[in-house]
């Protein structure tokens, strides 16, 4: 089964509002193309309840961009997430997290980003932390499959990351078989500051 999103550019192509708070979404043997310029979200779980992905491929047609392909807004705190046997492509992130005490398991899935050599560092998967809104206490477990970087175009202005852990007490558990290409970013620190 395939899912060609033909709709507004920057839209997003699976949307749960955090209004569905705790509702359950499962997508099973389907391929998500988008085929607009570029959409900001293919997936986008913003509740807390359990999202399945199984046997899906999430992917942009030639000349067409997506930005999150899985994305968590912080409204999924306490959230589970299972991928399963997925190949899924993004342009800045393809899991970007940003709910608290969120479970994530990837099981024989392959995880891409896209490097076009732009100004920015992406990252393929992301736990994240603006100050305000932070993917703390998460836990992802990454069962075999990939997480890689593939870089075109000419150069690196910025690295890329294959997974990028912005928080201080969220963890990423890898097997020995997961293949990873990219830098791989830990904090040392977390410092909070008010204006001088």
């Amino acid at each position: 089964n395939t899912l060609t999103y033909k709709g507004t550019a920057g839209g997003r192509i699976i949307d749960f509002t955090s209004a569905t708070n705790g509702a359950n979404l499962t997508i099973k043997n389907l391929t998500i193309i988008n085929n607009v310029s570029w959409i900001e979200r293919a997936v986008n779980y913003n509740t807390n309840g359990t999202l399945t992905l199984e046997d899906v491929t999430i992917k942009s047609a030639e000349g067409c961009s997506l930005n999150y392909a899985i994305n968590l807004p912080g409204s999924s705190d306490n959230a589970k997430v299972e991928i399963k046997n997925c190949k899924i492509w993004a342009g800045a992130q393809a899991l970007n997290l940003w709910g608290e005490k969120t479970v994530v398991n990837v099981t024989n899935s392959e995880l891409y980003v896209v490097d076009d050599s732009a100004a920015e560092g992406r990252s393929v998967v992301a736990i994240n932390n603006d100050g305000e809104t932070i993917a703390d206490y998460s836990v992802l477990n990454f069962i075999g499959g990939s997480i890689k970087v593939v870089y075109v175009g000419e150069g690196k202005t910025i690295p890329s990351y294959a997974i990028r852990n912005n928080t201080a007490h969220s963890t990423i558990k890898t097997s020995v078989d997961t293949v990873i290409v990219g830098d791989i970013s830990n904090p040392v620190a977390i410092i909070y500051w008010e204006g001088f």
